[in-house]
């Protein structure tokens, strides 16, 4: 279930502090994104195709997904559509996600965290990259 342009526009209350969040611009290469943020609890609202775009990990979206079965209720409702919100953990962080319209909920810090795991993920690949070549060109020398 796809959301509408007019929808993604309207303003949307913090399901935590019950205020509504303001709409904050993300530099991104290509179009820039607009999420829904609270200041006053530091949380992130992405709909759906935001997240992947911002966290810049080809694996994001594919990781909550395959989250699937191993996710429980969360607390509240979904703040785009009214859907239901699952937990899923993505790289051991909790992330909530509407069952319904596929929008995604940070809290506190966790998208830091999500990009900063994203690095290390980024950086053990180059590094068993480099290492892999260097064994490569190692053994073809003997």
């Amino acid at each position: 279930m796809g959301l509408k342009a007019e929808e993604l526009k309207m303003i949307i209350d913090c399901p935590h502090c019950k205020i509504p969040m303001e709409r904050v611009e993300i530099e991104i290469p290509g179009p820039n994104v607009y999420l829904d943020y609270c200041g006053k609890c530091d949380s992130y609202w992405f709909d759906k195709g935001e997240f992947k775009k911002v966290v810049k990990d080809k694996l994001a979206e594919k990781e909550v997904k395959k989250a699937d079965g191993m996710d429980a209720w969360a607390n509240f409702d979904c703040p785009r559509c009214g859907g239901f919100m699952t937990m899923k953990y993505m790289y051991n962080i909790e992330v909530d996600q509407c069952t319904e319209c596929l929008g995604i909920w940070l809290d506190e810090g966790e998208l830091l965290r999500l990009n900063e795991k994203n690095l290390e993920r980024i950086a053990d690949e180059k590094a068993k990259g480099f290492f892999h070549k260097l064994y490569t060109l190692r053994s073809s020398r003997k």
